[in-house]
């Protein structure tokens, strides 16, 4: 095994318990393809964790993922938005939750119905409150609607 890849799974492992839920996404999705970065029982907590922030409406929303506070002071989005709910659809299917699982056909559901006319998913930054029309404004967009193509993709 590369001598990085043994450091990177040393690193992910040692660091997993301190990282907030958004991050853990992340080390969920790599485990998905790099075997020993997450225990049999790890990745089912992980699922779990992940299925248990899902929203009532069936979305995720991303401010919910993490301890984020926004530098400019204005406070996060509340509801759902197409970044976290791709996102994290795409991981959990990734991990091997099926698609017609009740949480994850909920949140198929949400993405299919929230499309905006545009064609685009929305979502907001969790650094600060951002023109949805700015070039960084739109990064959000073309990130969420990347994942939520990805998710609906399966």
């Amino acid at each position: 095994v590369d001598r990085s890849l043994v450091l990177l799974r040393n690193y992910l492992k040692d660091h997993r318990t301190e990282q907030n839920l958004f991050n853990r996404i992340w080390l969920l999705w790599a485990a998905c393809g790099i075997d020993g970065l997450l225990t049999a029982d790890e990745r089912t907590a992980a699922i779990g964790d992940l299925l248990e922030a899902q929203q009532p409406d069936g979305g995720w929303r991303l401010a919910s993922l993490g301890a984020f506070t926004r530098r400019d002071g204005t406070p996060q989005a509340l509801g759902s938005d197409g970044y976290a709910t791709g996102l994290v659809l795409h991981v959990l299917q990734m991990a091997g939750v099926s698609k017609e699982s009740e949480k994850i056909a909920g949140g198929l559901t949400w993405l299919r119905t929230n499309q905006s006319p545009t064609g685009e998913w929305r979502a907001a930054s969790v650094n600060k409150e951002r023109d949805p029309a700015s070039h960084t404004g739109r990064f959000m967009s073309d990130a969420a609607t990347a994942y939520a193509i990805l998710a609906l993709s399966h």
